[in-house]
């Protein structure tokens, strides 16, 4: 995984660095939020969908950075602001996924044991009956 995004990286650094007002930069993070989006969903049914709500929290987010320059001059705040804001989303959304994977990978890993439990269990009562 982490060999895609270095790869996405140095791929991305051949585009000018002025692209989309520098926010080219960013283009290996979307698209490895993507993939992992949509391999947790495919994986988990905890916060199924809440990677793949992130991406699209970094489209816009990126989107108002990509046009904070082109607007500035109409709107006097700009959107870069938005960019902050909706990054701050976007963490929160990665965080809760995550735990959401934590809290499922512990509840099958504890229906494991006491499934296994049960096995060792009714061994014993075999066992001790015969």
């Amino acid at each position: 995984l982490l060999a895609c995004f270095v790869v996405l990286t140095k791929g991305f650094e051949q585009f000018p660095e002025d692209t989309l007002n520098g926010s080219i930069r960013y283009a290996s993070a979307f698209f490895s939020l993507l993939f992992i989006g949509i391999f947790h969903a495919a994986s988990f049914s905890e916060e199924k969908y809440t990677l793949l709500l992130a991406t699209v929290c970094f489209t816009v987010s990126l989107t108002m950075r990509s046009l904070d320059i082109a607007l500035c001059d109409s709107i006097n705040m700009g959107t870069h602001f938005i960019w902050h804001l909706l990054n701050g989303y976007l963490l929160y959304l990665v965080i809760k996924a995550y735990t959401g994977a934590v809290v499922e990978e512990k509840r099958v890993e504890e229906k494991g044991f006491s499934e296994q439990k049960a096995s060792e269990q009714r061994l014993l009562e075999k066992k001790s009956s015969e």
